[in-house]
């Protein structure tokens, strides 16, 4: 049984768990992860396939071994075979150790082989198969038609692991099928000669008879093309090691600007955490202060009656109406002068100082000390604004940075994809000039050969007996094998679908790759589409297949992983792969990461739900 995943943890990894873990709950149905380029996207789909084909010896690892943000890097998913088992990979410097967990069991160490093993128990495939499954199904990268679009083996190659999953093929019918695939390959080149020969038979008869009433290349001429096609050819081939070297260079770029990014996003929110840090110790003096103040006003306002009784003893009669000072003498003195009855906000300061010199006590040392205690809080206050103006400042440089970057980010992406367009289209002209070198050296070896019309023929002779002999091998070997069920349940399957996406069927060729459009039966090869439709083709067909496995049992649940297929969709095309993966989303999960918010919104969906510990998540900010 196929497997399909229902969770994955990891931690110390750039730049998604840098100091700490996170942890993902895959929903069924479709899950929308959204984030700008450089913040994860790419990384998050390589570890869910390292989660499950990476091990200790895997070549792939040196390619990932630099997102590792500490010794203690790890991935830990749970994974739905026929029954949950939760897999670890730590990520160490000599390359990924395997732990495997049952339900209700414990981790427990694999090596290679036990891997493989496991695997071949729980699917019938080995690690190696599995690998090249994972990569040909479940997870279609950015720019990438891994499946649709190899050229050795392709659809073919993947249609026989297929066949391990369904019909449990035997070593011997694999053995076969490897045969049958050499005796075509054999037999394609054979007719190639054949109809080269037949083309030039005419013309050679037409030489030796002393026809010159058509007119055909001399051997010169086509030396001289020869010489100009080898010329061109290494012109392009030079121009592509350098577009190489560009794209090289741009991506170690990209990685440098990725880097400084994430440092300078750790350093804006460390200073975002001091600014409120002392954003709180200011308030906190400022509070103090308003209730020294508060204090300061209370004492200014308030008489202590110990000088005053002290001069009650000694006087306790007016001198000048001779009246009893002594009743109600606190109010009095409470209201201002206790013999004149003056308000105390009446009497001038230096009045009053001196009258509470000699007469009265005011706690005058309390009010000193609070006085320097406030003078000291204004000036601390003082200094902390002028360091939040210092850290304000510091906090829209770093912004201004982080703003910088993600827009260089955003430049360099944009140069990639054309450095990559123009390597493709390089990659082309040198295959166009290369097949026109073959037919100038063909017919260069044809052309010396005209003077011996016999031997044409006789090679003639020999090459279609030989493909009638590989034809009785090849009906022989099919004779052999067992009915190619899955074959045409998926071409069917895929047929249909297509037809919904483009509102014509698609047909294919599993031993060529060929496209057949069901319109007006005209021939396309893949690679001649327009890259949207090879896009939503390679997509079509991944669906079909899991459609199939699912239906024969081989699958409970499919995956499919699409990594920002914007890369390669229009919006009108981003609109009808939203509604094909709505439709199927029922059976087979779908993980997509993006950056644009309005392909979200057209998925609908589950957005991918992540809890953390230990640190501030990038995903904080591109949910």
């Amino acid at each position: 049984m196929l497997p399909y995943l229902r969770s994955i943890e990891f931690g110390y990894i750039i730049p998604l768990a840098v100091k700490g873990t996170q942890k993902a709950i895959i929903d069924a149905g479709i899950n929308v992860f959204v984030a700008e380029n450089g913040n994860g996207k790419t990384t998050f789909l390589d570890l869910i396939e390292r989660s499950i084909c990476s091990d200790a010896h895997a070549e792939r690892y040196r390619s990932f071994s630099h997102k590792r943000a500490s010794s203690e890097a790890f991935i830990l998913s749970e994974w739905q075979f026929d029954r949950m088992i939760t897999i670890e990979q730590e990520l160490t410097g000599g390359g990924v150790r395997t732990r495997l967990m049952p339900p209700q069991g414990s981790f427990k160490h694999y090596t290679k082989p036990e891997y493989s093993r496991f695997l071949l128990q729980q699917i019938g495939l080995s690690l190696d198969e599995f690998q090249e499954l994972f990569e040909s199904l479940y997870y279609k990268r950015e720019n990438d038609l891994a499946l649709m679009a190899k050229n050795s083996g392709g659809i073919l190659s993947v249609m026989e692991l297929l066949s391990k999953l369904t019909l449990r093929e035997t070593k011997e019918t694999l053995q076969i099928r490897g045969q049958l695939r050499q005796l075509e390959t054999e037999i394609r080149v054979l007719q190639q000669e054949k109809k080269a020969l037949l083309e030039n038979i005419s013309e050679v008869q037409m030489i030796l008879g002393g026809d010159s009433g058509k007119k055909t290349p001399t051997l010169s001429s086509l030396k001289d093309k020869k010489t100009k096609l080898l010329a061109e050819i290494s012109t392009i081939e030079k121009k592509i090691e350098q577009r190489r070297k560009a794209l090289h260079q741009l991506n170690e770029k990209h990685s440098s600007i990725v880097n400084t990014l994430n440092s300078a996003e750790d350093e804006l929110r460390e200073l975002i955490r001091m600014r409120e840090k002392l954003k709180g110790e200011r308030e906190f003096s400022i509070y103090q202060a308003d209730m020294i103040r508060k204090e300061l006003h209370d004492l200014q306002n308030r008489v202590e009656h110990t000088s005053y009784e002290d001069y009650l003893a000694q006087h306790p009669r007016c001198p000048l109406c001779n009246s009893n000072l002594k009743a109600r003498a606190g109010e009095r003195a409470k209201q201002g002068c206790p013999i004149c009855l003056t308000p105390w906000s009446e009497i001038p300061s230096s009045t009053r100082k001196s009258i509470l010199k000699v007469e009265l006590s005011l706690g005058s040392s309390n009010l000193t000390d609070l006085e320097k205690e406030l003078a000291d809080l204004e000036k601390d206050i003082e200094r902390k604004e002028k360091e939040l103006l210092k850290l304000s400042e510091k906090i829209q440089k770093e912004k201004d940075l982080v703003a910088s970057l993600r827009t260089d980010l955003v430049g360099i992406s944009k140069q990639r994809l054309q450095e990559e367009d123009e390597l493709a289209s390089l990659s082309k002209s040198l295959r166009s000039l290369q097949e026109s070198l073959h037919d100038v050296e063909l017919s260069i070896s044809l052309i010396r050969e005209r003077t011996e019309a016999p031997l044409i023929k006789e090679k003639l002779d020999l090459i279609e007996a030989s493909i009638e002999q590989k034809q009785r091998e090849r009906q022989q070997l099919l004779s052999r094998l067992p009915e190619k069920r899955d074959v045409r349940q998926i071409l069917s399957e895929f047929s249909a679908i297509t037809k919904e996406v483009f509102g014509y069927a698609l047909i294919i060729e599993p031993e060529t790759g060929v496209v057949t459009v069901g319109a007006n039966q005209s021939i396309r090869p893949f690679d001649s589409m327009s890259w949207g439709e090879r896009y939503l083709t390679d997509t079509c067909f991944r669906i079909a297949v899991w459609r199939h496995l699912i239906r024969e049992g081989a699958a409970h649940h499919g995956l499919l992983l699409l990594d920002s297929p914007e890369a390669a969709l229009d919006e009108k095309r981003l609109h009808v792969l939203a509604e094909l993966l709505k439709k199927y989303s029922e059976k087979i999960t779908v993980i997509v990461t993006t950056r644009l918010e309005s392909f979200k919104e057209l998925l609908g969906g589950h957005e991918l739900f992540i809890t953390r510990s230990g640190q501030t998540s990038l995903f904080d900010f591109v949910q």
